[in-house]
C-alpha cells in the first residue's frame, strides 16, 4: 500500500481524479492559514480594536426585525410576522440624537425626490361657499284672498280659471245679495229722513236719522263696497241687487274655489291671488353648513329654466329646526322677480359665500356697522331707527356674528391648506417642518475641530475682541466644564449636546444680555446683514432659526456644516376647526410662521410607520 502512494506522487499522470481534488483542497487550506496569520501579524491591533467596536456595537445595539406590513412587530431574530406570515426583513437602528418619535430627518435631495412642499401658518381672511338647493315659492306675504263678504249667490266670475293675470281694482265676481238690497234701502231711507227734517226744529230727531246714515254706509263699506259705489248709490236713489268685488291687489290668480250660480257664506274663498314681483326661495342647507349662512347675507342662484344667468337674494328665515329626515335645515331666501321670469315650483341651485373670520364670525363690508330690521332685511340703515314697513326697532348686525367696522388682527383667523391635514376622522395629523438640530448631523471631525477651537480660545486668553471668547463666557459653567472634559477624538453626549445647542440658540435670540450685540463683530453674508437690518425681535421663528445658524457658521467656519442640508418634519397631532373652502381653521396645536407639508405628507407618514415610528394610522407604535 505504502508503495502505490509512492508510485502516485512520482507518476501524477496516473494518479485518479479524486486524489488531485483531495491534494488541492489542502493546500488552498494551507495557503489561507498563512496568509491569515501574516495579516493578522501585521495589524492586530487595528483589526482587534474593530472587531471589538463591532461587538460592543452589536451589544449595545441588537438586531431588530420588523414586517414590512406590520411595523409594531419587533423581534430579535427573522422571524415569520405573527399576524400576515411574511418574512421579516431588518429594522435600520435610530442614533441616539435621532429626534422625536413623530420626527423624521431627510436630506434635500431625499426632499426632493419625496415631492415634498410646505405653506407657511398663517392669519387672514378664507372665503367659504355653502352650496344648496331649492325650489322657487310664493311669498306667503304678498299672498291674498278675495272671499264674500256677505251672504249671496255668484251669479257671474269675471275671472274664470286660473293663472289669469289682474291688476290691483279689477272686477272679479257680481255677487247677488238679499241683504244688500235691505242695506241699500235702509240707507236711501235714512236720507230721506235727513232730508225731511232739515228743518225741524226736533234736534234729536235729526241727529238720530244722521247717525243712522253715517251706520248704514259704515255696515256697506265693510260689506266691501268702495266709497264710489256708496255714493253711485245716493246719487241714483235706487238700489240695486248685485254688488261687484274688486282685486285687491294685482298679481297671478292661482286658486279659484268656486263656480258661477254657487251660493256663498260670509268668508267663503273665491279666488287666492299672488304676487309674483317678489318670491320665496325655500333652500336646504346641511347642518354643518350653517356656521356660515347669516340672516341678511347674499346668496346668488341659478335655475335650469334661465342657463347662465346668476340671480341675487338675501337671507330672511332660517329655521330653527332641523329636519330629521334629510338631516338639513330650511333656509329662505328673498329675491326680486324681474320681467317675472322666476316661477313657482323651479328648481335652483344656490351658491352662499361668507368671508370667515376669528370666532366663527363672517365679515361683510355692506353690513359693518350697520343697523338691520329683524323682519325686512332689506332694510338696512346706517344709524339706529325703526323699520320702515313694520316700524319694530333695528338691531346692530354685529349681534348677528357679523364683523364690526374696526378690524384688527386677532379677527383673522389662523388657516392652513386642506391638503396639510391628514383627517383619520377622530384626529387630525399635520407634519410640520422643523430645523434639525444644529449639532445633530455634525461627525466626528465637526466636533474635533470645535472643541479644538475651545481648547486653544481658552488655553490662550478669556478676553478680548473675538465674538467666540465672548460667546463661551456667555454659556453657563457646568456646559463649558463638561466640554472641557471631553478626551481628544471623542464627541460629547447627546445630552451635552443639546444642552450647548438651546444655550447657543437662546444666547443668539436675544439682543439685551451682552453689549456689544455678538454680531457686531460677524463679518455677515448678504443673509445675516439683512436680517440684521430687520432687527432680531422682528423676526419670523424660521428666519431666527436660520439666523442662528448662518450666525454659528460664521463663528465656527469648520465646524458643522452638514447640518445646513438637512431638513425635519414633525407629525403633530392638533385640533381642527371647521372646513372653509380650501383651507382649515385652526383650534390648537400650530403657530403662526410655522410651516405644514402640503405635498408629500403621505410619504413621510408612510416612512414613519417603516421606522415603526408613531403615524396616522398606527398612533400607538413606537409609544
Amino acid at each position: 500500500m505504502k508503495e502505490r502512494i509512492i508510485r502516485t506522487i512520482k507518476h501524477p499522470r496516473g494518479a485518479t481524479k479524486t486524489g488531485v481534488l483531495v491534494v488541492t483542497i489542502i493546500i488552498s487550506l494551507v495557503v489561507g492559514y498563512m496568509v491569515r496569520g501574516v495579516f493578522v501579524g501585521t495589524d492586530s491591533g487595528k483589526a482587534g480594536a474593530s472587531a471589538q467596536q463591532a461587538a460592543s456595537k452589536k451589544d449595545k445595539a441588537p438586531q431588530l426585525w420588523s414586517c414590512s406590513m406590520h411595523p409594531q412587530i419587533k423581534l430579535l431574530k427573522p422571524d415569520l410576522c405573527p399576524l400576515c406570515n411574511m418574512k421579516l426583513i431588518p429594522l435600520e437602528t435610530q442614533d441616539e440624537d435621532a429626534g422625536s418619535l413623530r420626527e423624521l430627518t431627510v436630506s434635500e435631495n431625499a426632499r426632493k425626490l419625496m415631492e415634498i412642499q410646505t405653506t407657511p401658518v398663517e392669519r387672514k381672511f378664507v372665503e367659504a361657499e355653502v352650496r344648496m338647493v331649492g325650489k322657487i315659492d310664493y311669498d306667503e306675504t304678498r299672498l291674498k284672498y278675495i272671499t264674500a263678504w256677505i251672504p249671496g249667490r255668484l251669479d257671474r266670475l269675471f275671472i274664470d280659471y286660473t293663472g289669469v293675470s289682474v291688476k290691483k281694482g279689477d272686477d272679479m265676481v257680481s255677487l247677488y245679495s238679499p241683504e244688500l238690497l235691505s242695506a241699500q234701502e235702509e240707507l236711501l231711507q235714512a236720507l230721506e229722513t235727513v232730508k225731511d227734517l232739515k228743518k225741524s226744529d226736533i234736534g234729536i230727531i235729526r241727529k238720530t236719522s244722521e247717525a243712522t246714515v253715517v251706520a248704514v254706509r259704515e255696515k256697506l263699506r265693510l260689506w266691501g263696497l268702495k266709497p264710489e259705489q256708496i255714493a253711485e248709490i245716493e246719487k241714483r236713489g235706487t238700489t240695486s241687487d248685485h254688488m261687484k268685488i274688486y282685486a285687491p291687489i294685482g298679481g297671478i290668480v292661482i286658486h279659484k274655489n268656486a263656480q258661477e250660480g254657487m251660493y256663498v257664506n260670509t268668508g267663503t274663498k273665491i279666488y287666492t291671488i299672488a304676487d309674483l314681483l317678489e318670491v320665496w326661495v325655500r333652500l336646504d342647507a346641511y347642518e354643518s353648513d350653517l356656521m356660515w349662512l347669516r340672516y341678511g347675507q347674499k346668496v346668488e342662484f341659478t335655475t335650469e329654466a334661465i342657463p347662465g344667468e346668476r340671480f341675487v337674494g338675501t337671507i330672511a328665515f332660517i329655521d330653527p329646526i332641523l329636519t330629521q329626515t334629510t338631516r338639513t335645515v330650511k333656509v329662505r331666501i328673498n329675491a326680486t322677480n324681474f320681467r317675472m321670469r322666476l316661477k313657482p315650483g323651479m328648481f335652483v341651485r344656490a351658491v352662499a359665500r361668507a368671508k370667515v373670520a376669528a370666532g366663527v364670525k363672517v365679515m361683510d363690508a355692506a353690513l359693518a356697522g350697520k343697523w338691520i330690521c329683524r323682519k325686512h332685511p332689506e332694510i338696512v340703515k346706517e344709524n339706529a331707527g325703526k323699520c320702515d314697513i313694520c316700524e319694530m326697532p333695528l338691531m346692530r348686525t354685529e349681534s348677528l356674528d357679523y364683523l364690526g367696522p374696526d378690524i384688527t388682527k386677532a379677527d383673522k383667523p389662523l388657516v392652513i391648506p386642506a391638503a396639510a391635514a391628514l383627517v383619520t376622522g377622530t384626529r387630525a395629523i399635520v407634519y410640520v417642518e422643523t430645523d434639525p438640530s444644529l449639532l445633530r448631523s455634525g461627525s466626528v471631525a465637526d466636533w474635533t475641530g470645535l472643541l479644538t477651537m475651545i481648547r486653544a480660545s481658552v488655553g490662550a486668553a478669556t478676553s478680548g475682541p473675538s465674538p467666540f471668547i465672548r460667546l463661551w463666557t456667555l454659556l453657563s459653567a457646568g456646559l463649558r466644564e463638561e466640554l472641557l472634559a471631553v478626551k481628544l477624538n471623542e464627541i460629547p453626549t447627546a445630552e451635552v449636546q443639546h444642552r450647548f445647542m438651546n444655550e447657543i440658540n437662546g444666547i443668539l435670540k436675544s439682543d439685551t444680555l451682552y453689549d456689544p450685540p455678538l454680531w457686531k463683530d460677524i463679518k455677515p453674508g448678504a443673509e445675516v446683514a439683512a436680517a440684521l437690518q430687520q432687527g432680531i425681535g422682528n423676526l419670523s421663528l424660521r428666519k431666527l432659526t436660520r439666523f442662528n445658524r448662518l450666525l454659528l457658521q460664521a463663528i465656527f467656519p469648520k465646524a458643522i456644516v452638514k447640518s445646513k442640508s438637512i431638513l425635519a418634519f414633525e407629525g403633530r397631532e392638533i385640533v381642527l376647526g371647521p372646513r372653509a373652502g380650501d383651507y382649515y381653521l385652526v383650534r390648537h396645536g400650530l403657530k403662526e410662521g410655522q410651516r405644514v407639508v402640503t405635498k408629500g405628507n403621505f410619504k413621510l407618514d408612510a416612512e414613519l410607520q417603516i421606522q415603526s415610528k408613531p403615524s396616522m394610522m398606527t398612533p400607538e407604535v413606537g409609544g
